[in-house]
């Protein structure tokens, strides 16, 4: 028979079910320790700025070789998870995390290598794991939930990204509100990253392996065969999820690693101590888009809630920019318009594009398939983060405020064109008829009868069962869908 469905999504009342708790234990506490690592360096490369003299060069390279990794990460990783399974790479990803982190804050001050070159190093290497986070975080709780509740389960994994980034400016700004050396403070605001990472450790071995990955694998299909067929069915939606994460994550942490720079040439303070506070109050303005994210993301919809997401920053970055100057005069006004950004981030483009690739593409390669997008977006950032502080420096702030409204622009129509629409409830939808097209092409079901039966968009023949007919089971198909 037919794949059955839900009728409709799971509300919130009735979303905190075992499996739920699971996946936030166990995918949520290491993307929250993902964020931590990957946002505590905006304060941090402040305060050490007051202890060991560093250029632009300094700055960009020690910001953006912790995305160099994770870009490194979401491929190889993605791709693992696909032949090994989800658990073992979890595993695997956490315990980088904590030995980057333990590592970052050993560093030395040293002539031939200097303490921001062994930053670099240690970060890459934290950055690689953290780059694993992404795919298999999305996978393992999308795969974890079925489709009523999947949306809202990886809305929530993926708002510890915002709890770690408010995790990282709360205990920076209380690390420097002490009379502790700032050469101690910038290394516990490294070192205390590992903690959370050692908490996902502890949940991740006493969890199990997916049974949507179990049942991929009896399939017996090689991962190649499998990742060309997806690549043949799912080329646009592939380019579409994957180029609007490159473009906005080039705003969003372009911003996000620079923001104390950017509020302290708003004259919102100078100080260590002031940085972390400003990016406690951005972070705290952030933080409700995630849970609008969870509360709204199946009412409105993936893609639209995308495209608001790119059209409400790129306004907000534009009006920035072209104010600049008067707004200069009201730093407030300059703080609250610019955690606006962050919060249309997380309430729009930032989450959506981290749902939708672990929704649409099949269990066979969909950590790889996620992890190639992911590492577009981490591309973007790196870009961002290497480019950001010489392009200020060339053009001042104001025109960079108005490249990344113009970055978001160009993100929405990207949406737009090629971004599927779609709902996981729909029994003959987009993911059914793409999945069916997937099934037929790495020889798991018959055309003929998928076709009868009007899973590609043809008219169903009353004279044939609807039945689809698949040729080793679609034991894998109910678990994805």
């Amino acid at each position: 028979m037919g794949l059955i469905k839900p009728a409709e999504f799971v509300p919130l009342s009735k979303l905190f079910t075992r499996s739920y708790v699971q996946s936030c234990a166990v995918a949520g506490v290491g993307f929250l320790a993902d964020a931590y690592d990957l946002f505590v360096i905006n304060i941090v490369l402040v305060v050490l700025a007051d202890i060991d003299p560093q250029t632009d060069e300094d700055k960009s390279m020690v910001a953006s070789t912790a995305l160099w990794g994770a870009v490194a990460g979401q491929l190889i990783f993605g791709t693992l998870a696909d032949y090994i399974g989800r658990r073992k790479v979890l595993i695997t990803t956490v315990i980088l995390i904590t030995l980057g982190a333990i590592l970052s804050a050993t560093c030395v001050k040293s002539t031939r290598f200097t303490l921001y070159q062994q930053l670099a190093v240690y970060r890459f290497l934290l950055g690689f794991g953290v780059g694993g986070e992404y795919p298999l975080s999305a996978t393992y709780s999308s795969e974890s939930s079925n489709a009523a509740s999947q949306g809202k389960t990886m809305a929530t994994v993926f708002s510890m990204q915002g709890l770690g980034n408010t995790l990282a400016c709360l205990v920076m700004f209380v690390l420097l509100s002490t009379d502790l050396d700032h050469d101690i403070v910038w290394r516990l605001g490294l070192g205390l990253g590992a903690l959370p990472a050692l908490l996902a450790f502890y949940f991740r071995a006493h969890t199990e392996e997916t049974s949507a990955f179990q049942e991929a694998k009896k399939m017996r299909v090689s991962h190649l065969v499998s990742l060309k067929a997806a690549v043949s069915v799912y080329w646009r939606s592939l380019l579409g999820t994957s180029g609007a994460w490159f473009l906005l994550d080039i705003t969003f942490y372009g911003n996000g690693l620079f923001s104390g720079t950017i509020t302290e040439l708003m004259d919102l303070g100078t100080s260590s101590r002031d940085a972390a506070l400003n990016a406690l109050y951005v972070a705290l303005m952030a933080l409700p888009g995630y849970f609008l994210s969870i509360a709204f993301l199946d009412n409105i919809g993936r893609k639209r809630l995308q495209n608001i997401g790119f059209a409400m920053i790129a306004s907000l970055y534009i009006l920035m920019g072209l104010l600049f100057d008067p707004l200069r005069t009201v730093p407030a006004l300059f703080l609250i318009l610019y955690g606006m950004t962050f919060l249309f981030s997380n309430f729009g483009a930032n989450l959506t594009t981290y749902v939708i690739p672990g929704e649409l593409f099949p269990n066979e390669v969909r950590a790889t398939c996620h992890g190639i997008a992911a590492a577009s977006g981490k591309v973007g950032a790196a870009v961002a983060a290497y480019c950001f502080p010489p392009i200020k420096t060339w053009v001042g702030i104001q025109a960079l405020l108005v490249i990344c409204g113009v970055v978001a622009l160009i993100g929405l129509v990207f949406s737009w064109l090629l971004v599927p629409s779609y709902s996981p409830l729909e029994e003959n939808g987009e993911i059914a008829k793409r999945y069916d097209k997937f099934r037929i092409k790495v020889g798991l079901l018959e055309e003929a009868h998928s076709m009868n039966a009007g899973g590609l968009g043809g008219i169903a023949d009353p004279n044939v069962s609807n039945e689809r007919k698949p040729i080793l089971g679609d034991e894998q198909a109910a678990s994805y869908l």
